[in-house]
């Protein structure tokens, strides 16, 4: 009996760990300070399938006002950028959506002075 729960437990842990090293593998590698710009840049990622890359202000530590919103494809991305209009004053938030599910979402600081 022991035998058996430990070996459930192990696997448990096992599978735990590989989700989250392939749910890190599917989203932004860019370093996440960025210079205030109108256009935040993402660099390249791989995602789990295609979808939408939202960028929310996140001055306040929790998800604002929609920024900015690009379309990726399923898999790698190169270079993707998220074109804003208008220069965050503080710190935003991207959110890798795929069917509508939130599968990403990294915190990016926004400095004035790099």
């Amino acid at each position: 009996m022991f035998r058996k729960t430990l070996v459930a437990v192990a696997l448990a842990a096992s599978l735990g760990t590989a989700m989250a090293a392939s749910a890190a593998g599917n989203f932004f590698a860019q370093d996440q300070t960025q210079q205030a710009s109108e256009t935040v840049r993402l660099g390249d990622f791989n995602s789990p399938g295609a979808g939408l890359v939202d960028i929310y202000d996140f001055r306040l530590g929790t998800v604002g006002d929609l920024l900015g919103s690009t379309t990726v494809r399923g898999g790698a991305n190169a270079d993707v950028k998220v074109e804003l209009g208008t220069k965050p004053t503080g710190n935003v938030v991207a959110i890798l959506k795929v069917n509508d599910q939130m599968v990403g979402m990294e915190m990016i600081r926004i400095v004035d002075n790099m």
